[in-house]
């Protein structure tokens, strides 16, 4: 396991969302009713960044294309094979830590 901690500058408030930087890329970080979920910054269909899409309950809508992911899962409604990488995020007392660790590749269509 890969652990980023969160200071509190990269923790967001309800509502808000922020973007994290590591080697690997961008993951952007929601807090949604005070549940914190994190996604890469990258739709799997052509690559654009999905922090700035549209939020609508746990639904993110890529600003390019308008294709939207569920932010718990990461997968596509009505196509579970399509989806963007979400990373856990782990609390230890009142410190957050994003786990890094490699998983599957999303799928990319084209």
């Amino acid at each position: 396991m890969t652990l980023k901690h969160l200071e509190p500058p990269h923790v967001p408030k309800t509502g808000e969302r922020i973007l994290v930087f590591h080697e690997d890329g961008t993951i952007v970080i929601f807090n949604i009713d005070d549940q914190l979920h994190a996604i890469k910054d990258e739709c799997p269909h052509a690559g654009a960044a999905l922090c700035s899409g549209r939020l609508a309950g746990h639904l993110i809508q890529c600003p390019a294309h308008g294709l939207r992911f569920d932010l718990r899962s990461g997968a596509m409604p009505g196509n579970a094979d399509l989806r963007v990488r979400v990373y856990p995020i782990r609390k230890h007392g009142d410190v957050y830590a994003l786990d890094l660790a490699p998983q599957d590749t999303p799928q990319h269509i084209n």
